[in-house]
């Protein structure tokens, strides 16, 4: 079975995730915890960014339910740095 990557779109204002979710993850993708990710959500599985909350290489994979895959990972690294130059 495919490892599992729990994810959050929002949060508190603690900053803990109001609602979690579970996609299934390649075996090829590698994510870690923080890590922007795009999944599909809803009827339609609109894509939509989330954050990961952690990897699970030992989930539950309840049968009749239809998992979803991961998008893909999402580079956040030349953002990073254009928010670190300011403006």
């Amino acid at each position: 079975m495919p490892r599992a990557v729990i994810v959050y779109f929002a949060v508190d204002m603690d900053g803990n995730p109001l609602k979690k979710y579970s996609y299934k993850l390649p075996d090829n993708v590698k994510v870690a915890e923080g890590d922007t990710v795009v999944v599909p959500t809803g009827p339609r599985e609109s894509p939509k960014l989330a954050t990961v909350y952690m990897v699970d290489d030992n989930f539950d994979w309840k049968p009749g339910i239809p998992w979803k895959w991961i998008i893909q990972r999402v580079d956040m690294t030349q953002y990073n740095l254009l928010k670190s130059l300011g403006g």
